[in-house]
């Protein structure tokens, strides 16, 4: 038989399918692992490490400029959720605002460095 060959039985159209030579094989059931629990002190660590990091980012010259922005965007930003730059500052004991006036006080002058002046 043609296995491109359509046969019509009534109202229901067959194809057979030539390239399974062997039976389909069910999905491996993955086995339900429960979610980890956080305790305040790791999302507290979780926080400050993102914030230092996110701070580095923008001081790094290697960093490239799409990460820059979306940091940039990210500190400028007022949103508050669990890991937001207003939610990082606080619960590490700085003022979002002084930390932004010193991120562009810190960036405008590597510009200037990195411009010769």
């Amino acid at each position: 038989m043609n296995a491109v060959k359509m046969i019509q039985k009534g109202n229901q159209l067959e194809l057979p399918l030539f390239f399974l030579d062997e039976e389909p094989k069910t999905a491996e059931v993955i086995p339900f692992e429960p979610k980890p629990a956080w305790n305040d002190d790791e999302v507290r660590l979780l926080r400050d490490g993102l914030l230092w990091h996110s701070l580095r980012v923008l001081a790094d010259g290697r960093a490239g400029s799409e990460i820059k922005q979306e940091t940039m965007t990210w500190v400028m930003s007022d949103e508050v959720h669990p890991f937001s730059f207003v939610v990082c500052c606080d619960e590490a004991g700085y003022d979002p605002s002084g930390v932004r006036e010193g991120v562009k006080s810190i960036l405008k002058r590597l510009a200037r460095i990195k411009a010769g002046g």
